[in-house]
């Protein structure tokens, strides 16, 4: 599944579960002695997500993950399904691989019915922004009365003399 180059993993991450769940329903459909589905991802936020259809980032694939599973769970009452955490980067097999394949799946070419991905909106405009803000700060002189307050560059994160605060 391509989402185009205007997507984050995470994005990447939530399309997996989604298409996973598809690719689950079809197994169950054709395998109906199984009892147990399991999906694993290392992106926290994605396994809260993903069992949470209000708006949200990635709501799209929420709602493609629900559509997936609630007609099999509806029709096989002994079936269970769980969606845990796994860390990443510490050699379990697979997960390597799944990452990659996310980190490509926001490269090819765009097979989704929107061309950004709110992630990706996100985070293009906090960039911008402060760009924006960083370019007037270093135009502005740093001399009158808020001189001293106004010497360090501004950033998204807090300095540590603030987190010493």
């Amino acid at each position: 599944l391509g989402l185009g180059g205007h997507a984050e993993v995470y994005d990447a991450e939530m399309a997996a579960l989604a298409l996973g769940a598809a690719k689950a329903a079809e197994f169950v459909h054709d395998n109906p002695n199984i009892s147990h589905i399991a999906f694993f991802t290392d992106n926290s936020s994605a396994t809260k997500a993903i069992v949470d259809p209000k708006p949200q980032a990635a709501q799209f694939f929420a709602h493609k993950f629900h559509q997936a599973i609630r007609p099999i769970l509806n029709s096989h009452v002994l079936l269970s399904i769980s969606i845990s955490w796994c860390p990443s980067h510490c050699d379990i097999p697979g997960n390597d691989r799944a990452d990659h394949l996310a980190k490509e799946a926001t490269a090819l070419e765009c097979q989704i019915p929107f061309p950004t991905t709110r992630t990706n909106a996100l985070r293009r405009s906090k960039q911008s922004t402060l760009k924006i803000w960083q370019q007037e700060w270093k135009n502005t002189p740093k001399t009158g009365r808020y001189a001293i307050s106004n010497r360090t560059a501004p950033s998204l994160q807090p300095t540590p003399h603030f987190r010493e605060l």
